[in-house]
Parts: C-alpha cells; sequence; structure tokens
C-alpha cells in the first residue's frame, strides 16, 4: 500500500471535508482528487511510469499538493526543490536527478530545465505547457492501475555544511514516519487543522502532507513565513497543530504577545531542529496554556528520530527525547563502535532495513555516499550527542562543526551558548577559520539585539574567557546585520565562513 492509495481512503471517507486553504481558497478533498487524478493522467500520457522522476519547485499553493498526490498514484518519484534556490544551485540536482517533467511556477525557472523533457508552469508568459490548461483537459480521467513500488521521493539535504544528497525516500519511509509516529506520539486525526509556514519541499513540510493523505483534516498553507500572517491563520482557520523551528517560534512569539487570545486552537506545538529554548518555551506556554509542545529531532533522511514530550520538557531541559517507536539509536566512536552513557559520539541510527522503516534507502544515483553513511547497518547521521542515564538524548554539535585548535577539540554548539547568554547578543553562528599555528581558529559571527545595550569585540571575548578554558574563547568575532538561514531556518554556516575567507561577509557599520 502507497501514499497514493491513503490518500484515495481518505477521500472516500471525507470528501466534502476542506482539505486545503490557501489565501482566501479553499478545495475538498474530492476536488484534490479530481485535480490530481487529471494530471495523473497526462502524466501517464507524458510516459511518466513507476520510477520516473518528477521535479516539483512551486511556491505553497494547492498546485504542489495536487502535483504531490498525482505522482503518488501512479507510483513515480517526487523531488520536491525548494523555489528559493538559485539556478546554479538547481543545476547538479538536475543532473542528479534526471526527472522527466518539471512543474514549474514560470519560465525563469524554465530556463535552467531545459534538459526536462516536459515543462508545466504555473504562469502564462510563453514557454511550456500552462498548468491549468493540462488540468482543465484532462478533468474526469482516472489514471491507469500501476503495480506497486518502493521509492517514492527524492528529497536532497539542505547543504548547510557540503554539497547536496538525494536522500531516497520509501512510501513507508514517510508513511511510518508521519503516519504512524504522528498518531501514537501526538494524537494527531482527521479534527486536526495542519498550518504550513515553510515550504512544502522541506521534509518537515512533506511530513504535514502526509499528514493530511492518512489522517484527513485541514491543511493550511502560507505562501511564505510571516509573524503575522502565521498569528492571523491560526485565528482564522482554527489550527491545533504548528511545527517551527527555534527561531520561527521566536518570531512567532513576539506576534503572540501583542494578542493571543485567537490563537487558544493551537493544541501542539512541534519544535524541530535540536532542544528549545526553555525562556521561549515557557513565555509561550504562558501565553496559550493548553499548548503541548514537543521537542523533535529529526532529519531529511531519517524523518522524525526523537520526541521530548511536554511533562519533560523542564525536567530534561535541554534534551531532545527518546527515541521513537521503531528506532535504535547508537552513540559511536569514529568507527562506529559504541561509546558508554554520557560520552559524546557520533549519533547513529537503525530502522530495519534501510527504507523499510524510517532511515533512508541510499542516496540516488551513488553508492559511494550510501557506503559511507551506514556503518554495520547503522546510519550515520553526522550528528553528535550522549545519553544520560534516563535514555534521554542530548544533542552536541554537527560533526563537522567540531573545531581542532591547538590539539583541542570544540565543540562549536558549546561557544555559541557561551556567547547568547550575553545580553547585548541575539545570535550568534561559530565556525573554524584556518591558522597557521593553531590549524584552525574560532571565529564568532554576532548579531547584536536591536536596541539592546550593544557590546565590543574585546568584551564578548572577555565574556567567553571568563565562562570557558582559554583554548575555546574566539580569537575573531565579526558582527553582521542578520544571519543568512535556509527556509528550515538554520544558520548558513558554510556561506559565512567562505564570505569571510573571500573578505565579503556584512559587517555591522
Amino acid at each position: 500500500m502507497n501514499i497514493g492509495d491513503f490518500f484515495r481512503q481518505t477521500v472516500r471517507r471525507s470528501p466534502d471535508r476542506a482539505a486545503v486553504i490557501c489565501g482566501d481558497r479553499s478545495w475538498t478533498f474530492r476536488e484534490v482528487d479530481e485535480r490530481s487524478d487529471a494530471l495523473a493522467s497526462w502524466l501517464q500520457d507524458a510516459q511518466v511510469a513507476p520510477g520516473t522522476r518528477v521535479l516539483i519547485c512551486l511556491e505553497n499553493g494547492i498546485e504542489f499538493v495536487e502535483a504531490f498526490a498525482a505522482v503518488a498514484k501512479i507510483g513515480a518519484i517526487v523531488v520536491p526543490v525548494s523555489p528559493r534556490l538559485m539556478p546554479d544551485e538547481i543545476a547538479p540536482i538536475l543532473l542528479s536527478a534526471q526527472p522527466a517533467v518539471a512543474i514549474v511556477k514560470d519560465c525563469r525557472t524554465v530556463d535552467y530545465a531545459q534538459s526536462v523533457a516536459h515543462c508545466l508552469v504555473l504562469a502564462r508568459d510563453g514557454g511550456g505547457m500552462v498548468y491549468d490548461d493540462v488540468i482543465a483537459a484532462n478533468r474526469g480521467r482516472r489514471p491507469a492501475a500501476v503495480e506497486a513500488t518502493d521509492l517514492f521521493a527524492i528529497c536532497y539535504t539542505s547543504g548547510t555544511s557540503g554539497a547536496s544528497k538525494g536522500a531516497m525516500l520509501t512510501h513507508d519511509n514517510l508513511i511510518f514516519s508521519h503516519g504512524l509516529i504522528g498518531s501514537q506520539l501526538w494524537g494527531m486525526s482527521s479534527a486536526d487543522v495542519f498550518l504550513v509556514s515553510m515550504s512544502l519541499a522541506a521534509r518537515a513540510s512533506m511530513g504535514r502532507l502526509i499528514f493530511l493523505f492518512c489522517f484527513g483534516g485541514t491543511l493550511v498553507l502560507l505562501e511564505k513565513f510571516d509573524p503575522r500572517a502565521v498569528v492571523d491563520a491560526i485565528g482564522t482557520h482554527r489550527v491545533t497543530v504548528a511545527n517551527m523551528v527555534p527561531t520561527v517560534a521566536k518570531m512567532a512569539l513576539e506576534e503572540l504577545e501583542r494578542g493571543s487570545e485567537s490563537c487558544k486552537t493551537l493544541r501542539r506545538l512541534l519544535v524541530m531542529g535540536g532542544a528549545f529554548p526553555a525562556d521561549i518555551r515557557d513565555r509561550l506556554c504562558r501565553l496559550l496554556p493548553s499548548l503541548e509542545v514537543h521537542s523533535i529531532l529529526a532529519s531529511t533522511e531519517a524523518g522524525v528520530i526523537t520526541s521530548l514530550p511536554p511533562a519533560m520538557q523542564s525536567a530534561k531541559a535541554g534534551s531532545v527525547g527518546l527515541a521513537v517507536p521503531g528506532i535504535e539509536i547508537r552513540i559511536g566512536d569514529d568507527a562506529g563502535a559504541e561509546l558508554p552513557q554520557g560520552e559524546i559520539g557520533e549519533i547513529l541510527l537503525r530502522s530495519g532495513t534501510p527504507g523499510e522503516m524510517l532511515v533512508l534507502k541510499g542516496y540516488f544515483g551513488n553508492a559511494e555516499q550510501t557506503s559511507a553513511a551506514f556503518v554495520d547497518g547503522w546510519f550515520r547521521t553526522g550528528d553528535l550527542g550522549y545519553f544520560d542515564a534516563d535514555g534521554f538524548l542530548f544533542l552536541v554539535d554537527r560533526k563537522k562543526d567540531m573545531i581542532k585548535t591547538g590539539g583541542y577539540n570544540v565543540y562549536a554548539n558549546e561557544v555559541e551558548s557561551c556567547l547568547k547568554a550575553h545580553p547585548a547578543v541575539e545570535e550568534v553562528a561559530v565556525v573554524g577559520i584556518p591558522d597557521d599555528i593553531y590549524d584552525e581558529a574560532i571565529a564568532a559571527f554576532v548579531q547584536l539585539k536591536a536596541g539592546g545595550p550593544g557590546a565590543s569585540k574585546e568584551e564578548l571575548i572577555d565574556h567567553c574567557r571568563s565562562r570557558i578554558a582559554g583554548y575555546k574563547k574566539p580569537r575573531t568575532i565579526v558582527f553582521v546585520e542578520a544571519m543568512p538561514r535556509n527556509e528550515m531556518g538554520k544558520i548558513l554556516k558554510r556561506q559565512l565562513k567562505s564570505e569571510y575567507l573571500a573578505g565579503s561577509v556584512v559587517r555591522m557599520a
């Protein structure tokens, strides 16, 4: 049984329920089913067979949902790509995935998709076939039945620490990670209204699509993230479930504090990207006393890995929780051997045969990357962490964020936490930069609080010197106006480092 089968069953249960709301428009499950059938039929006419790749590069909207459903129905493989990516970033994805069809916004996108046999465009500005014309011409058709296939999506990693890789995700991966885990741990049901404010091309947002297909409910889409729009959407559509990264939650919180009465329907907040800062969590819960906050560790390659329930948020502050059902977690050394409880090492995952439950099947078209990602059947996440005595996982840093300076290992996260404790600091990103004497030197990119007390470079270094070992303090402080981020809210450290080394990073006046 695949995702398309789940969707058809959901349509039969609730054909006239609102499935998707975007802006001032709404579509029922019946309408989404009929429109995706039309698109699926056209795709089959275009020789899209089971296993054929279909690239979707669209802003959040009904078209993305329909295309996702259509690809699932005919056993093809979806390649979701953020429309925020630039041509030079999309080119290697096209080269790797080699899609037969690209569904894109406009001809600007078509320009870098010339190698694709068929292009559907939303805008009537020349070039490619127009999406709405295809839907209209094929209304009333149903796609031919196909044999079930295991692979459904190739999700390219965000590339925050290196070149993107195409994670091959099966129907089972997505159904298990979002369908089963969503109902077991968070009680998702057809009564829920899910808010999506990040791109649907992101793995976390794709999870909300799986919620929709498996449980029913209603998906409320924002075309882009805006704190005021988030709060307005929660109130207008009586949203019950939202997912955010801590940075986004903080921005939304500032709007909520201006008026939270309209957001009382929000019952669950899934916070991804590591432990949720206690001060932000506490402010949210004071505003919305019935809100349940779940901290989650997740990745493109494995979906949901751990979850920290509301009852443990204070007692296990700083933890990302316990392993979700169906996954094993080990802390390993460089060779993958298990380390004792309390020791820091790489977080390794196992969940049956790769592709069977939670862990990806492998990296598309790259056996070498796939082989390097597994050690004795365990998937190497590249994250560093440790278990406490109760089995709760604590995330320390990215393995590649560990800085080797003067023979010492320094975790960037530890230096960042120290600097964030300074009252003038809003955001900070720490990296290692080449150094002739120490191999690497510690550089900190700092964004100061607007209207805050301010701080000099010397003051921040002294602040660190009094709180952490001398070899851990930054040797270089670079003030920036704002941190570059991907659409998941993660700071792009690699970009900061490369710009600094090239002498082009933006400094504050």
